[in-house]
Parts: C-alpha cells; structure tokens; sequence
C-alpha cells in the first residue's frame, strides 16, 4: 500500500502502512490516565480533558527489541481550536531507565474536525527493552483511531514520498593541496578544481561545501576583512604542506574558481565557514590565528579570573560580531548558494568549557550588572540568566549573518553536534551555553541543518530527527554529516557507508553530507562514483 510522508504543519491523506504486526493491542487494553473523560473501543477513543495541570490520556508499555526500526502511527481529531493534543512514547532499559521521549511533529496543526495522521520514526538503540506510548491531550478533547507501533526496516519502512536524498560532499580546500601527493597531484590547482566538479556532476552529487579556512586564516582573497593564509607567520618556519598551501593561494582565488566551476556543472555550493575554530598549537607563534584576535585578545572567550579560551570568539561583543560579518559581506559577494555556519572546531587544543568555565568578558558582565545589579566576577548570580545572556551573542550574529545572506539571495545551513537538538546546548568550546535552534528556524534565520561533526549513530540520528520535525517547517531541512574516516585507523568502507546511507532515508532527511573530498578522490570509483549511483537508485 501507498506509503506518505508526514509534512510539517501540513494536513496530508494517507497513513503510511508496511508489512508488519502491530505491536499494539486494541485500546480497551491501554491504562486510562489523568483528569479526563474516555470513550474507548477495540480500534477508537476519545479523551476530554477536564482540567487541571496533567494531561488527560491512555497510555501502554510493550516490549521492543532494541537495534531494530519502528513507526508509531495513526490518526488524530480535535474537537476545538483549544485542544492541545499530545502523542509520544519513551524508550527505556530493561531497568526501566529513561532512554528518550519522541514526541510526534506537526499535530498542533490540524483543523477541527479533520481527521490528521500522525507518525514518529526511531531507530531504538541496542539497550532499549520496552516503550510507553502516550496519546492524550492536555485541554479540551481529541478522537483517535487507527492507531500502530510497528517495527519494520529501512527500506520497507522508508516513505515513497519521502524528499529525494540529496549527496553532498565536504571540501576542505587546504587538505586537498597538503594530501594532493595521494591523489597523484603536486597541489590542487586551478585545473584540478575544474576537474573535480566535472566529476561531481558525472558522479551526481548535489551539492558542495568548500571550506575557506586553515583554522583563523583563510583561503580567498580577502580585501581586508580576513587575514589570508599564512598572514605574518615566517613561511620558512612552517611545514612543505603549509609552504605549498601558502604558494597556491598567492596565485589562484579557489573560491572564485569553485563559485564558477559549480556553476557550470549546476552543483550547489555553500561556502563554508567555522565559528569557533580561530587557531591551532604549533611551534609556529600564533599559529593560523586571525590578525583581529591577535590585536583584539579581550575578544576571545574569558574565564572568571580573564583567562582566554583561545581560538573561540566571544560574539557577544560588538567588535567579534563586526569581524565575522565583514568576512560574510566579503564571502557573500563571490555569489555562492549560501553558507554553512560551523561551530565544529579544531581549537579546543587550548582547552574547552567543561560546562560553565568561560563567558567572563566585558559586554556580559557589563549587560548582566545593567539587567541585574550584580557583577558576576566577585558575585554569585543566576547561571540560567548568565547562560542564556551568553546565548544572545550567538542570537545575534545568526540574525545579523541572516540578513546580509537574504539580502543576496543566498541561503544559511548551521552545523551542530550530534546532540545539538536534543540537547539544546551549543556544548565544545561553548560549553552549556543554550543552542536556541529552534528560534533560528521559527524566524527563518536558518534553512538548513546539518545534524552530526563525526560518526552519527542511528539511534542519535532517530532522536535529532524527530525533535527537527517538530520545530522545522515544511521547506527547512535537515542533512546528515557522513564521516569517511575513523580517524587514526582507517577509511570506511562502502558497505559500511551505505548502512549508514539507510538510515539517513529511513528518517527522510535530506541527504547526507560526507567528509571530505579528499577521501572520495583517492578511490573514486571505490567511492565517489558509487555512492553516487546508490543515492540515484536506492529508492526507485
């Protein structure tokens, strides 16, 4: 039978259906729960709430086997504009333990009176035991029916209407010249960039992130507002690779030429840019950080006692957000695609905030003392307060990033960790500082995310997901970062890739985003090329 894809905040016909049993008995076995009136029968229910704080609603517990996939589905009615219905079901160990609560998107949405379907899709980790489903409502009154919770798999379960998954690739520019020597290359010149979207096209890939950077030194010709690569570092001093990257970039713009080239081939390029990754340890003095910092030091993130994290900028100050944007008006004006905001980060070599170490600098303990009345350096404060204070930095800069990219017409895709949305929390280098994602895409600051900055777990994957549903609207999307290396060891193989491939469909993302180019161009018809059939007919 025909099987549909649940888009946000959008009433669609067709519930998706599979082969598998329903692991859910009829709903006269289900727990009655909470301040309610309930009409139930073998296949329907309704529910009103009668009032007070706990939701009216019937619940189950079954058992699952953990490593497999499951849809919880069905159908669900309001009976008034004030009802807020509520479906989920939490995961937990064979102890009972609470793995994660997923909640189903988009059914605040629904008009009264009209049947809508609802339909959460996780991957239950190895550990999971057992499942609670929960339909209820927390005012006014709901009907439910046809309600299923079955395990299936990736492809049998995978919705026909599902968006096309999109095959894109991570280019880190500096890494194709320092590992150029393995791809039988002497560097990566203008001829080899030409040559590499020609094969992205042959290959089918959609799209390309090219990433400007060597840490806080960059890779295009700024006009000034960035310091190019090496910058004042004695060239002499610095590695062959590092000499050879230094070379390049005299010479050739790769940005401009990349911008060009993708055209040409009608590849999607997003430049790439990282938020907090402005330095590295070496032997070198200041290694690879950016002239701004290295004049302005009071714009990194400080400790209480005004110690730097350095390499990661504080944006609550006026003068860091002033530096990133005047990059992003220069980056803007090559006429890429869009931006991939970053916050992955190879700076936290310096040291990273372990929860609540750093966000000490001027413009927050001046903002909290004027909201407040206290000075956070010598005082005990609210830390929520303080957290969410230190959030409004990178609040700020989204926005203000946000604007310059729609005013050329250009899109903006933020990268977060694995845990990013379930977590709610920036975490590396930021610490607890809260992760407001969710205003991002409710203002349409963002367009995209890509969830994961290594190896993402279907089970994370499952939890990102479902909690991207939920906040994003029906022209947001979500990719998946595919990590091509286990670093230290070795390169993953293409069966292991394409397991991974399954699960990114499975959940209907948009398309995965591998990293990096380098790896693809070593083997290409071990990877680049395959991969590039697999994504063009794994669900024909």
């Amino acid at each position: 039978m025909k099987k549909l894809f649940l888009t946000l905040f959008t009433a669609i016909v067709g519930i998706a259906l599979w082969a598998g049993e329903n692991l859910l008995p009829d709903l006269t076995q289900w727990s009655k729960d909470g301040a309610g009136n309930f009409v139930v029968e073998a296949d329907s229910a309704s529910i009103t709430h009668k009032g007070g704080q706990k939701a009216a609603s019937l619940q189950k517990k079954i058992q699952v086997e953990g490593g497999n996939y499951y849809i919880f589905s069905g159908k669900i009615k309001k009976t008034s504009e004030n009802t807020k219905p509520s479906v989920s079901f939490i995961a937990r160990t064979e102890k009972n333990a609470w793995l994660f609560q997923y909640i189903a998107p988009g059914i605040n949405e629904a008009k009264v009176g009209e049947w809508q379907e609802f339909e959460i899709r996780a991957f239950l980790t190895p550990i999971a035991d057992n499942i609670t489903a929960i339909i209820g409502s927390y005012k006014d009154g709901i009907e439910i029916k046809d309600i299923k919770f079955e395990k299936t798999d990736w492809k049998n379960g995978r919705d026909e209407n599902a968006p096309k998954l999109e095959y894109w690739i991570n280019m880190d520019y500096n890494d194709n010249i320092a590992y150029s020597h393995n791809l039988g290359l002497n560097g990566y010149e203008e001829k080899d960039i030409v040559k590499y979207f020609q094969d992205c096209k042959k290959a089918g890939v959609t799209g390309v992130q090219w990433r400007i950077s060597v840490f806080g030194h960059v890779l295009y010709h700024s006009k000034g507002a960035a310091t190019v690569f090496p910058g004042s570092m004695d060239v002499s001093k610095l590695s062959g690779k590092a000499a050879l990257v230094a070379d390049t970039i005299k010479r050739i713009d790769p940005l401009a030429i990349a911008v060009r080239e993708a055209k040409k081939n009608g590849i999607e390029l997003y430049v790439w840019l990282t938020l907090s990754d402005e330095g590295y340890k070496r032997d070198v003095p200041n290694y690879c950080f950016p002239e701004f910092l290295i004049q302005n030091p009071d714009c990194h993130l400080l400790d209480r006692q005004g110690k730097p994290l350095y390499g990661t900028l504080c944006y609550n100050e006026p003068k860091a957000r002033e530096y990133r944007l005047n990059m992003i008006k220069e980056i803007l004006e090559y006429g890429a695609d869009g931006l991939y905001l970053c916050t992955r980060s190879h700076s936290s070599v310096f040291g990273s905030d372990k929860g609540d170490d750093y966000g000490f600098n001027k413009a927050i303990v001046d903002e909290y003392k004027k909201r407040y009345g206290v000075d956070i350096l010598t005082q005990d404060f609210d830390v929520v307060k303080w957290r969410e204070l230190k959030a409004e930095g990178f609040d700020t800069l989204i926005k203000e990033i946000s604007e310059l990219a729609k005013a050329k017409n250009q899109k903006v895709r933020l990268g977060v960790a694995s845990m990013s949305l379930s977590n709610g929390i920036l975490g590396g280098n930021w610490g607890k500082t809260p992760l407001h994602w969710q205003k991002f895409l409710a203002n349409d600051w963002i367009d995209s995310i890509v969830d994961g900055q290594y190896n993402v777990e279907p089970y994370f994957a499952g939890r990102e997901n479902n909690r991207f549903r939920c906040a994003a609207k029906a022209h947001q999307k979500l990719y998946f970062w595919a990590q091509m290396v286990r670093y230290g060891e070795r390169v993953y193989s293409y069966e292991e890739l394409t397991k991974q491939a399954e699960f990114f469909a499975f959940y209907g993302a948009n398309g995965a985003i591998y990293h990096e180019s380098v790896n693809l161009e070593e083997a290409p018809n071990k990877y680049l090329f395959p991969l590039g059939v697999w994504y063009s007919e794994f669900d024909k």
